[in-house]
């Protein structure tokens, strides 16, 4: 805390609610006064617009016992007047908050299998629509214009989860998406989320215990992906530059502490709680706009004397046909006596690469794993080169290709 630790206590000027029933009031910290009530007694959510022009309250969802009719249970006040400016029905308590651009000119909310987004503060005409099947989740990006929105839809029936970004309001056509990104195994994790670092980056990373985070420019080149165990949260810094991942209680009760990184992937500092320590909340600092200035993004890696943390491997507990196999290995072993020698074990890793998601189209495909192979080469060229051999003049050529490389499959899989 920058000023110190709060001074708890009594305000008198606040009066309390002696109903015990829930109240919601809007009250200026700064000039210590009151400013609004707002008749919600069963509210139990509630978050301000960027501009704290508005009040959005969100309540649990009930019908109409006479016409069975859903009730409106989100509701959008004026803070100013205090006047109800539009009220909706919002059934699930998940991703419940319109979300708002900076200048509160874009509002966009999730109405079933749609992104609907409104204008310029008016709640009675909807603006555009963006149709995603079974989004699950979304983001706005608070920047422009332009303006950016991501959307996240989960795997079914053994297909893997994806995440497209878009540009407001060009939502029609197949290459409608800028940038798209496929999540493996993403139904075992709470939610695919995205931050949004300057109008040019966008964050992509796995809600889970193990985050693994894609940093895209919106010239739909991949800028980097690096692996932070047991991310909890992650959050931009005003700079455009830097990004804090932290693990924090009570989501986890060991392991607590924060890393920044470089948006290139590279890990500038990391800090850990000690034993029996517990770290609840890393975030920046804010900024005001034009603290920072603008900067062209490089995709090279900045230099970090920090080791990057090595991704958590959990040991799988073997199956019945390979704990048969291993025993019968051992047991020719044993026959064998003493003169024959028995195999060396195999180490068991993960795949490098996992079956890529089908586009729908074979061809299509079939390029895709034919260019994956070929960046699977430049990657063994950037291994031998690293562990100090000498490359000859056609490979030094080849690792040349990577950046052509990454963009045709970016190509393949966003067209």
């Amino acid at each position: 805390m920058v000023n110190g630790p709060p001074n708890p206590g009594q305000q008198h000027d606040f009066a309390r609610e002696p109903s015990g029933r829930c109240k919601v009031m809007v009250y200026d910290t700064v000039k210590n006064e009151f400013i609004q009530e707002f008749p919600r007694p069963k509210a139990s959510c509630m978050t301000f617009s960027p501009r704290a022009s508005l009040l959005v309250t969100w309540e649990p969802y009930t019908v109409d016992k006479e016409t069975q009719a859903g009730v409106a249970n989100l509701h959008i006040y004026n803070v100013a007047s205090g006047q109800c400016v539009k009220s909706l029905i919002q059934k699930k308590v998940t991703y419940w908050s319109p979300s708002f651009s900076d200048d509160e000119k874009i509002c966009c909310r999730n109405v079933n299998n749609e992104l609907h987004f409104f204008e310029n503060g008016n709640f009675d005409e909807i603006k555009t629509k963006l149709h995603l099947q079974k989004v699950a989740g979304y983001s706005l990006s608070g920047a422009g214009p332009p303006y950016m929105v991501a959307g996240y839809v989960p795997g079914a029936k053994g297909q893997p989860s994806f995440v497209r970004v878009f540009k407001y309001p060009n939502f029609g056509g197949n290459n409608a998406a800028i940038a798209n990104r496929t999540f493996f195994k993403a139904d075992k994790v709470r939610a695919a989320s995205f931050t949004w670092g300057r109008m040019d980056r966008c964050t992509m990373w796995n809600g889970a215990l193990k985050a693994l985070n894609s940093v895209l420019c919106m010239d739909k080149k991949l800028i980097c992906q690096a692996t932070s165990p047991d991310t909890t949260s992650f959050q931009w810094c005003a700079d455009g530059e830097h990004v804090l991942t932290a693990t924090c209680a009570p989501r986890l009760r060991v392991g607590n502490g924060f890393r920044i990184w470089h948006y290139s992937g590279a890990m500038l500092h990391e800090e850990l709680t000690g034993k029996g320590e517990e770290l609840w909340e890393g975030f920046w600092c804010p900024a005001p706009t034009g603290r920072f200035p603008e900067k062209p993004i490089s995709y090279r890696q900045v230099q970090s004397e920090v080791a990057a943390p090595a991704p958590p491997h959990p040991n799988k507990p073997m199956s019945k046909n390979k704990k048969k196999k291993e025993a019968k290995k051992n047991r020719d072993a044993d026959k064998g006596g003493a003169n024959e020698q028995a195999p060396a074990p195999m180490a068991t890793a993960a795949p490098s690469n996992p079956a890529a998601p089908s586009t729908g189209d074979p061809e299509k495909d079939k390029k895709i794993r034919n260019l994956r192979k070929k960046l699977q080469q430049v990657e063994k060229l950037k291994e031998q080169q690293a562990a100090g051999k000498t490359l000859e003049k056609n490979q030094l050529e080849k690792l040349k290709t990577e950046d052509s490389l990454l963009e045709e499959i970016e190509a393949l899989e966003i067209s």
